[in-house]
């Protein structure tokens, strides 16, 4: 029988979708390194060890649980940038400038990996892995809902689907041109997908 778990962490230093490739690139370039913000801050972790507690969380697993990983502290990518350019044997702001270009939409300054409203973490038997316990999700609500959320997306009523990926309460926020995304289903209708 499979048993399915999931496992939240931060950035792993050198994987794909990483910023530490990039920063890399831009440094091998002689720059400049291209910052959203100064005070943005992710957790980073190594290769091995994000291997090695993922594989640790498998042995917690029994069905469906979400597990995080202790990363420490979160760390400033401007620190990490310089880290980098200094490892390189180069000096930050002198050989290889620094530039920030601006926050995007959507787009955090801090990584959260738990959302405090809707989850606590609980411990495990390791040390360094926690639980992450939910609100409990009422299936049949969530069906209908996520019925809806498919229907939004064949439709191609992107509008609709943000407002529905809100109400699933799975935790997703974003940030939509025109104002706030709502804050009750009473305000997204079935009408609003099959127009």
């Amino acid at each position: 029988m499979t048993k399915f778990a999931y496992v939240r962490f931060g950035n792993v230093l050198g994987s794909r979708g990483s910023v530490t490739p990039l920063v890399q690139h831009q440094i091998g370039r002689k720059g400049p390194i291209t910052l959203t913000h100064g005070e943005v801050q992710r957790f980073p972790m190594a290769v091995p060890q994000a291997v090695t507690l993922v594989i640790l969380a498998g042995t917690l697993a029994s069905s469906g649980e979400t597990f995080i990983l202790d990363m420490g502290n979160p760390m400033l990518i401007l620190d990490l940038a310089r880290d980098l350019i200094e490892l390189s044997s180069l000096r930050p702001g002198l050989d290889v400038k620094i530039e920030t270009v601006g926050v995007r939409p959507g787009e955090k300054m801090t990584e959260e990996l738990v959302d405090r409203d809707t989850e606590q973490l609980l411990p495990t038997r390791l040390e360094k892995i926690s639980l992450v316990q939910g609100q409990p999700a009422d299936l049949p609500i969530f069906e209908s809902q996520l019925a809806l959320l498919e229907e939004a997306a064949r439709l191609e009523k992107a509008d609709t689907g943000l407002r529905l990926l809100r109400e699933l309460n799975i935790g997703y926020c974003a940030l939509v041109e025109g104002g706030p995304l709502p804050a009750s289903r009473s305000e997204v209708r079935e009408a609003d997908v099959s127009e």
